[in-house]
């Protein structure tokens, strides 16, 4: 296309097409002809008609071939160093190619600077010779040097070819695994999520040997000092995240020498490892760029940014994965409980409650006495950063650069806020990893924000879902140390300890060496093959699908590797919970794939990992859906029953809380509802499972209540077995422990919470888990009860009566004679 050599009609992908064709035509020509198919290359073009080629001669077409050809095609460093180790040694040195190409133009594929040391003294090819390996191609180089087999060794990629037959005809061969475990397995499981599009990937620019060189770091000799306990988290390192991570290092260097930039402050505890790749990638890229930790969080940036300790101020501490207590609260603005006694009866109780936050923000708010040591403190903490900011910056650019791995940038405009409120704004440049739509956000109210494989939340899919679950990659690139507290006044941070586990955090350590292990030999090709190999940091059409795999589709050693780990809440908290808790997988077995997608972070981190224990096929589904292959809603059928409602009442409950839902049933013809009702106080729950005449299985209704004076709440199951008897019923007819038949929409389950507590509850978390099948209308009919409620008393009253039980016996004696 580029010379002009290709008719306009044709597009590119659609002469791919005619080359592949246009052989495997050559091929069937000559084996019906000759009983033989190896082609030449000038044989292939012939089956071209010339109007593909715009007037231009075949030749130059067949010339561009080559010349992509050799663009494309990167040695093996190491292969290069085995050729030329034997040159040195006077071997002769030969190859041997099943191949279109002739001798000649495999000798111009061969140069190339880095093979100047490698001299091939013979040249073998299935097209000169009309043969191929398997045909006898080894014989006729055998023939021609005049050697016997045994004095030929054969290094080769193809199992049957290169080690079958070669070693039939005695001799050495050894196999080059271009694809070994587990990058195999990565590699095809990444397969549906890379661009198939040729002018995509040309529009992004050429990258070549990213896939060799995440296969050979696996043979490198850091893997052998690693335990074999610990190499499935090296591996991960290595061929996962390590061009990932070196690839965003690569784009944070050249967004730094295009600004001027020579100093990154990386904020803080992820920054550690991230301030190493920046360091890793400076000799290949022949940088000096200066990275250096930047002591800043979220929480601490926002105690900060109080200015006149308003409500609305002090909400914003709150807005965290868990509130904390009022006693919490209290720590984090370095208060003492006793400054507020009537407070102190709810020390544990948890922010979560709308009554008692608004109350005790108010009093937080309206207390001068508290609200001026409040601002007294935030002062001083914002006096503080701004000093560390300026003597950060003092060496360089009014600018300040940070560094991190994303999300909402949301530190970054803390800190903007901060540095204006101190009377020293200053204008920041964030560089993400990856950012969702709430940096788009901070950009529009003027925060400078950049992100590396996605920015502001597009490409749409691809964010959303990674984002879905970015908790493994904050882990693995967490430090041996808990979260930042306070930034002292000699600039030091104040550190909590971690409260991960040891092995947790040895394991992490591995990952982050894979990664380093990946960016060494990225690095090593950099440095050997200048310009030849192209740069990660313009291939996030390829790196962007190897992280989105890791994520939707990881592999099953992967969830068994990491699926343990735990992600620890910072921000003050010592709160950890497993990325995926095995105590889980029961009442997941009860959801759509869909429902587990769409669950909250505070319920499931990594929903895509708990699918690959749940169900084989489900992992498979969730991948395609991921793609964009199928749709989510196919994953269960929508019940004929209708939706499902739960209401709460009691003081204040509004309408809108309540819970209405279409239940879906998914492959196990299983159903699950889930919800939350919030209000001042929840007194009792009403569950309305159907809104036609149908049998319902309740297998067991969870409840989570949120209790004012506790910090946690109080978690209850009634299942089958026992607890499901302490629901009262309403137009519903009990068959059997959790079995029921509801009839049009009017069957009603009831619940007084006063019996979990007598305390006030302001929100409970609901979880029904069921199966649930239409019927046709039950009762009333001429002659009947007028429902199933006066029949369910009649049969009481009737089992209740004295004929009843003195013709027991009878009706025994006539079961067992039937």
């Amino acid at each position: 296309r580029d010379r002009g050599a290709l008719a306009e009609s044709v597009s590119t992908r659609g002469f791919g097409q005619l080359r592949r064709i246009a052989e495997r035509r050559a091929r069937a020509e000559r084996h019906y002809r000759l009983q033989q198919s190896e082609v030449r290359l000038a044989e292939i073009y012939e089956r071209i008609p010339p109007w593909v080629f715009d007037g231009a001669p075949r030749d130059e077409a067949i010339d561009a071939e080559l010349e992509v050809e050799t663009e494309l095609l990167v040695p093996d460093l190491d292969v290069v160093a085995l050729l030329a180790m034997a040159s040195e040694h006077g071997k002769v040195v030969i190859a041997v190619s099943d191949i279109y190409f002739s001798e000649t133009q495999l000798r111009r594929l061969f140069a190339q600077p880095v093979l100047s040391d490698v001299h091939f003294d013979r040249i073998f090819t299935s097209s000169d010779h009309r043969t191929n390996k398997s045909g006898g191609l080894f014989e006729i180089a055998l023939r021609s040097l005049g050697l016997e087999p045994e004095q030929m060794v054969h290094l080769g990629d193809s199992n049957e070819a290169d080690i079958l037959f070669p070693t039939k005809l005695g001799i050495a061969a050894f196999y080059f695994d271009r694809r070994p475990e587990p990058f195999a397995t990565v590699a095809d499981a990444e397969a549906p999520f890379m661009p198939d599009s040729v002018e995509s990937v040309a529009e992004a620019g050429k990258v070549s040997g990213l896939t060799a060189t995440r296969s050979k770091v696996l043979s490198r000799t850091h893997l052998a000092q690693v335990p074999d306990a610990l190499q499935p988290y090296w591996h991960y390192g290595a061929t996962v995240l390590g061009p990932v991570f070196a690839g965003f290092a690569e784009w944070v260097h050249e967004h730094c020498a295009r600004t001027g930039a020579r100093k990154v402050g990386c904020l803080m505890r992820e920054g550690a490892f991230l301030g190493d790749l920046l360091r890793g990638a400076n000799p290949y890229l022949g940088g000096a760029l200066e990275a250096v930790p930047l002591w800043l969080n979220r929480d601490l940036c926002l105690r900060a940014s109080i200015a006149d300790a308003s409500q609305n101020e002090l909400e914003r501490l709150l807005v965290r994965r868990s509130p904390p207590t009022v006693e919490g609260l209290c720590s984090t603005l370095g208060l003492a409980l006793s400054t507020l006694p009537d407070w102190v009866s709810h020390a544990g109780t948890s922010l979560e409650d709308p009554v008692v936050r608004h109350n005790f923000i108010g009093a937080l708010s309206s207390d001068d006495r508290v609200r001026g040591e409040i601002i007294r403190r935030s002062r001083a903490l914002r006096e503080r950063i701004t000093a560390y900011v300026n003597r950060f910056c003092e060496d360089g650019p009014s600018d300040l650069t940070i560094l991190d791995l994303g999300w909402g940038a949301s530190i970054q405009s803390l800190l903007s806020e901060v540095l204006l409120k101190a009377g020293h704004p200053r204008h920041t440049v964030g560089l993400y990893l990856l950012t969702h739509e709430g940096a788009a956000e901070q950009v529009v109210q003027g925060i400078e924000v950049h992100g590396f494989l996605g920015e502001y939340g597009v490409p749409d899919g691809s964010v959303k879902m990674i984002m879905r679950a970015p908790e493994l990659l904050e882990q693995v690139c967490m430090p041996p140390h808990g979260t930042q507290l306070d930034l002292r006044e000699d600039f030091e941070p104040d550190l909590a300890p971690t409260n991960l586990p040891s092995l947790q955090l040895v394991e992490a350590e591995v990952v982050r060496k894979g990664v380093l292990a990946y960016q060494r030999e990225w690095a090593r090709y950099q440095t050997v093959l200048p310009g030849k190999v192209g740069r990660l940091s313009r291939a996030r059409h390829l790196l962007r699908p190897i992280l989105l795999r890791s994520v939707v589709a990881p592999t099953r050693q992967e969830v068994v590797a990491f699926g343990g780990w735990h992600h620890d809440e910072g921000q003050g908290s010592d709160r950890t919970d497993p990325i995926v808790d095995p105590a889980d997988m029961t009442r997941l077995r009860y959801m759509s794939p869909q429902q587990m997608r769409e669950l909250p972070v505070s319920e499931l981190y990594w929903p895509f990992a708990a699918a690959t224990l749940v169900d084989e096929h489900w992992a498979a589904l969730m991948r395609l859906a991921a793609c964009g292959q199928i749709d989510w809603e196919a994953f269960g059928a929508p019940l004929e029953t209708g939706r499902f409602t739960v209401h709460g009442t009691g003081v204040d409950v509004p309408e809108s809380t309540a819970i209405a839902v279409e239940p879906v049933r998914n492959r196990f013809g299983l159903s699950s509802v889930t919800g939350t009702i919030r209000a001042p106080f929840v007194q009792e729950i009403h569950i309305r499972p159907a809104e036609r005449a149908a049998i319902i299985r309740m297998d067991w209704i969870r409840l989570r209540c949120y209790v004012q004076g506790e910090e946690k709440p109080i978690e209850i199951r009634y299942d089958a077995s026992s607890g499901l008897v302490r629901w009262h019923t309403a137009s519903m007819f009990v068959l059997g422990p959790g079995l029921y038949i509801s009839y049009e929409g009017t069957g009603l389950m009831m619940l007084a919470l006063a019996e979990v507590t007598r305390r006030v509850i302001f929100r409970v978390d609901v979880e029904c888990a069921f199966a649930a099948l239409p019927i046709a209308p039950v009762l009333p009919a001429a002659g009947r009860f007028a429902d199933l409620g006066h029949a369910a008393a009649a049969f009481a009253s009737l089992e209740r009566s004295i004929s009843w039980r003195i013709t027991a016996p009878l009706r025994k004696a006539k079961r067992r004679l039937s």
